[in-house]
């Protein structure tokens, strides 16, 4: 059994200050065991120690090494795949890469890693020191590629997969960015409308005498709101925002609501599902394939989920098949995934290949994710350019009606 990510005791970090061969100065954080190993590390990468501060552990705040990028990590991966497929030994090949990288970050981190392994650590054990740039399932699988000696075709998989994710992200920034924009334009466009534009447009109406229709009111009424407490609708929903995500951080039940809510967003919500659900497909056949046992990948993989539900899923259908249930099943009785997981499951727990069959399911997701995508613009844009139709449309409705009213009166 896979034993879980982190649960090496990591060494104490420090915070130091540095300067390179060309006499700049190069500060950062370090995973180090005391000082002198902090100097001995900043030499290997030729870097000259001016002092270094241990850091403190605080319950609200984890000082950690500064993370690799996500380009940086697959870089990372691939390199080192290719050195060891070339038949380069393992502490060589880091030395190598810890020579041609640049970024003090990534060279101080390849040092800590070199010192490790040199001192009878598994590349894993070393790995799980840099949890921010080695998550739990990245770690397990460098475990099981060490375990089987297949290190170079696990690192190949896992730049397959950290590239697949880097493109799952950047559609769910897509879903997100387009209307996060829109929205965010004709707010302020509305804001700038009931602040500068129709006060002085309603100025001139105080010169008739009739009575104002009640759509004029409204505008009236919404106008002196605007104007008057315009910072408010700016920072309120900054404020509700803050305010649910430290509401769902303190009480599981409301996080749970609000993660099924997300679920339901009309438009958003199925989309980000099959990206969730993807996601957690393809891990789990990674991590199955690579021999670590259905519960372990399950476990793991749950913690990418990023959504309570679907954990809380997972968490139901672990407790089942760990009392003997079929995995299709388990999963099928959660209510939560959808039929053909459900389906996918039961065809790979029947053919015993169930890593091909959970791989089906994301590249099926992914199609439909990208299929999504193409629409939601579509359909967002003309609802948008609709909606700030029907303000204009209000506004001048509201001004001009009755100033048409007042002419054919004087008629």
């Amino acid at each position: 059994m896979i034993s879980p990510a982190g649960s090496i005791n990591a060494m104490a970090k420090y915070r130091y200050n540095s300067i390179d061969e060309a006499g700049r100065r190069v500060k950062g954080i370090m995973i180090a065991d005391n000082v002198e190993d902090v100097d001995l590390q900043l030499r290997n990468i030729k870097l000259e120690l001016i002092s270094a501060k241990r850091l403190k552990e605080s319950k609200f705040f984890n000082a950690s090494e500064k993370a690799l990028t996500r380009k940086e990590r697959i870089i990372f991966t691939f390199q080192l795949g290719q050195l060891l497929s070339a038949g380069v030994p393992l502490l060589e090949g880091l030395t190598d890469l810890r020579d041609s990288f640049t970024e003090p970050h990534i060279k101080a981190m390849l040092s800590s890693l070199l010192e490790s392994i040199e001192g009878g650590e598994s590349m894993s054990q070393a790995m799980s020191k840099f949890p921010k740039s080695f998550n739990n399932v990245y770690v397990n699988l460098i475990e099981v590629g060490e375990q089987s000696g297949e290190l170079n075709k696990v690192l190949e998989e896992l730049e397959d997969m950290l590239k697949w994710q880097e493109e799952l992200r950047s559609q769910t920034k897509q879903i997100i960015m387009y209307p996060a924009i829109i929205g965010s334009i004709m707010l302020l466009a509305f804001i700038v409308l009931m602040i500068f534009v129709v006060p002085q447009m309603l100025s001139f109406m105080n010169q008739f005498d009739n009575e104002l229709p009640f759509y004029t009111k409204a505008l009236l009424v919404v106008s002196d709101l605007v104007e008057n407490y315009w910072y408010l609708i700016i920072v309120f929903p900054v404020v509700c925002v803050v305010a649910v995500k430290i509401a769902a951080r303190r009480w599981y039940r409301f996080r749970y609501l609000v993660d099924k809510y997300k679920l339901k967003l009309w438009l958003i919500g199925p989309i980000m599902q099959k990206i969730k659900l993807a996601r957690f497909s393809n891990n789990f056949a990674l991590m199955y394939k690579a021999g670590i046992t259905v519960l372990d990948s399950m476990k793991v993989s749950k913690g990418l989920l990023g959504n309570t539900v679907l954990e809380q899923a997972i968490d139901e259908a672990y407790e089942m098949i760990s009392e003997g249930e079929m995995i299709s099943i388990a999963i099928d009785n959660t209510r939560v995934f959808p039929p053909l997981v459900v389906r996918m499951f039961r065809i790979g727990e029947t053919s015993g290949e169930l890593d091909v069959s959970l791989k089906n399911v994301k590249y099926y997701f992914d199609r439909e994710v990208k299929e999504a995508l193409a629409t939601i613009e579509p359909v967002l844009q003309p609802m948008l350019i609709f909606v700030l139709a029907l303000i204009l449309v209000w506004i001048l409705a509201s001004v001009f009606g009755p100033i048409y009213d007042s002419i054919g009166t004087l008629r």
